[in-house]
């Protein structure tokens, strides 16, 4: 019997059953700045298992982000989130439930960074977004109490100064992604906890300041 990785994102309790794997470890490093989720059924659930693929929503549905692999389709009638990947991964979210199924060869529970980033991360943001959580693509630092949110496409260098700022002494909260919820008359800024993601390059500028 295996164990599910369990955390709280924000709030929100969020469960990960998967077979032990590359992708299983990828997915428990990426979230390990979470605390623990409180004990009881999760807001937010994966299934990953291995075998036939989960079936496609009948009906047509809407493109919701580019995916030259497969297709990333939400349908309104079922109100649910499809994803596919060449011939062996299919996924289905249904938000309102909260619940999420991947079904994939064995094989590729090994390919550590479809698991655990596109696959964990589009179905996410959509699930926690029914429960009032919206993701912006920004990186962030809080000045006093107060979040200073850096947007723009990526590659604009958002992780660069972000981590510019933070070793000026401003509190670090994501490089990459936030989410807002409402908060009486104005909003709260959450961070996403996760490894910042710079080149060898940009690293190279910080390591080399350290050492000055």
């Amino acid at each position: 019997m295996r164990t599910p990785l369990r955390f709280d994102l924000n709030g929100v309790s969020v469960e990960v059953d998967i077979p032990a794997s590359a992708a299983r470890d990828a997915i428990a490093a990426r979230f390990d700045r979470c605390p623990p989720a409180p004990p009881g059924d999760a807001d937010v659930s994966f299934v990953v298992r291995t075998g036939s693929g989960t079936g496609r929503p009948e009906g047509r549905g809407r493109p919701v982000y580019p995916w030259d692999v497969g297709e990333v389709t939400y349908f309104d009638g079922p109100r649910s989130l499809y994803i596919s990947v060449g011939d062996h991964t299919r996924l289905l979210a249904e938000p309102a439930s909260g619940r999420v199924e991947i079904t994939t060869h064995a094989a590729m529970l090994d390919a550590a960074w479809l698991l655990a980033r596109p696959l964990l991360t589009l179905p996410l943001v959509e699930l926690l977004k029914w429960r009032g959580r919206f993701s912006l693509h920004a990186a962030g630092v809080v000045i006093a109490d107060r979040a200073l949110l850096l947007a723009g496409p990526s590659g604009s260098g958002k992780s660069t100064l972000a981590l510019a700022l933070a070793r000026d002494r401003l509190d670090f909260m994501a490089d990459d992604m936030v989410f807002l919820t409402q908060d009486g008359p104005g909003v709260r800024v959450h961070p996403f906890p996760e490894e910042v993601d710079v080149s060898v390059e940009t690293a190279a500028w910080f390591c080399a300041d350290a050492l000055m």
